[in-house]
């Protein structure tokens, strides 16, 4: 998958940089409503979809060891919880939805997470985009991947170059003009007939 290494490689390069902003921006922050209070960073992954679904799978997978890589372990230096809004095909209307993007709003308020990672274009949407919109200028930093649509359609982001509102990410396109080229290359004579 294309956007494995990509994402992999942003989270080694840009994961430490914003959680060190984000703490230095909230010091004085109150301790999480949780038993874990030994782990300095907190992150929290919220995908679109559930964990059957072999694409949230291999994000996770990604983005663990991403945080791995970047010094980030879970249970010793970060405490890493991770959320499913399962959108794909349990919660699919636009009620369970806003109910499924609540979950995550209120997870974020009592887990206080210092970095926000979120999947695809529903978990971006209702509560990246929508967190930003309730508190423009503070809370964590939020990452998305994965994301088909146009993000710079969505309130609080900016340009795709200059993301802004503590938000940005990576988005998932497949080089179709590249894949057309090579597939001609390799099989000049087929059509589609």
């Amino acid at each position: 998958m294309i956007a494995g290494s990509k994402l992999l490689r942003l989270i080694v390069l840009v994961v430490p940089l914003l959680i060190v902003s984000a703490v230095a921006c909230d010091e004085e922050r109150p301790a999480p409503d949780t038993e874990e209070t030994v782990a300095q960073t907190r992150v929290l992954i919220v995908h679109s979809y559930d964990e059957g679904f072999g694409w949230t799978r291999e994000q996770q997978r990604g983005i663990v060891e991403g945080l791995q890589q970047s010094g980030f372990r879970n249970g010793e230096n970060a405490a890493i919880e991770t959320f499913l809004m399962d959108t794909r095909i349990t919660y699919t209307s636009p009620e369970q939805i806003a109910d499924r993007a609540d979950e995550a709003l209120q997870l974020i308020d009592t887990f206080r997470p210092d970095l926000v990672f979120v999947t695809d274009d529903v978990a971006l949407q209702h509560v990246a985009v929508a967190y930003r919109e309730q508190h423009p200028a503070d809370g964590p930093a939020f990452v998305f991947s994965g994301v088909n649509g146009d993000p710079t359609t969505l309130p609080t982001i900016g340009s795709l170059a200059r993301p802004g509102g503590r938000i940005t990410g990576t988005l998932k396109r497949i080089p179709f003009l590249a894949r057309s080229a090579r597939r001609k290359r390799s099989f000049p004579t087929l059509s589609r007939s």
